[in-house]
């Protein structure tokens, strides 16, 4: 072979692939209609970045980020032809964090006027309802599916401590420890909660219970005093929880959304 020759051409196949993803994705398409109806489907994980995958560039239907989610609601509340936003939800895992964002998002959305409705089949059965409670509280209209559940609970953790199975089988764990309110390793060290610990952790109970219960109470119209008493008797059957004030109605999948357009 002459010295510059090469057995695979890889820039000339990478430029070929670029080259069709590009044409792929920059295809003449239709005008959007002057009145757009927007689906979001809450359903699955949020990624907070896209993945690093070099074959990433050629996926379609790939999960949207956090940010593109949020970017995308708020061009939607500048854009006259958007009418509104319909939202399936269910017992999301996304995070206190990303639930707070996503609710603000369509806070934003519905004060330009925009109207947002929300279904589910179900928020959560034993407890995993409290993310989705909170983005369905948001929402204009938030409708379940007959027979379906809210799993609106208080907010518990748990920690397990090794310390007695260590001492058990005669292991003497070397960790140090900088005072009493550092307990990462707790669960090694100690057989129990310490006060300390447990002091921590009530704290941080309380913080998001009751960014929880304000957030689900403000957008509700139900005084805390009284959301805390309904929390407390959760989860919930679909009529419970329209009886309580926590969804506007029930109904299946195709008939929310008939009503919707």
């Amino acid at each position: 072979l002459p010295p510059r020759a090469t057995l695979f051409p890889y820039p000339t196949l990478f430029r070929s692939f670029a080259g069709w993803w590009a044409v792929r994705h920059m295809e003449a398409r239709d005008e959007p209609p002057l009145a757009i109806m927007l689906t979001l489907d809450l359903r699955h994980p949020i990624p907070e970045a896209p993945g690093l995958s070099p074959f990433a560039l050629f996926e379609e239907g790939a999960n949207p980020t956090m940010s593109e989610i949020v970017l995308g609601l708020d061009a939607a509340a500048a854009d006259p032809r958007v009418r509104g936003l319909f939202v399936r939800l269910a017992e999301t895992d996304h995070g206190f964090a990303k639930a707070q964002e996503l609710r603000d998002a369509i806070h934003r959305l519905r004060a330009a006027g925009k109207e947002v409705v929300g279904w589910a089949d179900s928020l959560g059965e034993l407890g995993r309802g409290r993310e989705g409670a909170m983005i369905a509280a948001a929402m204009g209209e938030f409708h379940l599916q007959p027979g379906g559940t809210v799993g609106l609970a208080g907010i518990g953790v748990e920690i397990p401590f090794v310390r007695p199975l260590l001492d058990k089988i005669g292991i003497e764990p070397l960790v140090d420890r900088r005072l009493e309110y550092k307990t990462m390793a707790d669960n090694a060290l100690e057989p129990r909660l310490t006060p300390a610990n447990r002091e921590m952790l009530d704290a941080m109970l309380d913080s998001l219970e009751g960014q929880l219960l304000r957030g689900i109470g403000d957008d509700r119209g139900i005084a805390p005093d009284r959301l805390r008493a309904i929390v407390d008797q959760g989860p919930f059957t679909a009529d419970e929880a329209q009886g309580f004030g926590l969804i506007d109605g029930q109904g299946y999948l195709e008939e929310v959304r008939e009503n919707f357009r």
